[in-house]
């Protein structure tokens, strides 16, 4: 990962969606969610008595480029694990 934001992402319809998918893009690795994370996500449950649909939305509904937004913040959607900032800080003092 290069760190460079899907192309299509701004057309991504569902705003958190287009937040996870950015914090899941970021080129460290410690700024990414984990799989865990991701798992439990409430975006990515699934309502009882359906299958797959996540919060019963369309997975990944696409804006007609004209209605994209020119821009997409990046945001924290996911808190930084503890394990996460310790190894970090670690990997900092050694360099």
């Amino acid at each position: 990962m290069a760190g460079e934001k899907p192309r299509n992402l701004r057309r991504v319809k569902d705003e958190l969606l287009r937040g996870i998918i950015m914090q899941c893009a970021r080129a460290k690795p410690d700024e990414r969610p984990t799989a865990q994370q991701l798992l439990e996500h409430e975006w990515l449950e699934e309502p009882e008595g359906t299958s797959g649909t996540g919060s019963g939305n369309v997975l990944c509904e696409l804006l007609p480029m004209d209605e994209a937004p020119e821009d997409v913040p990046d945001v924290d959607i996911f808190p930084q694990l503890p394990q996460l900032e310790k190894i970090a800080e670690e990997e900092e003092e050694t360099e």
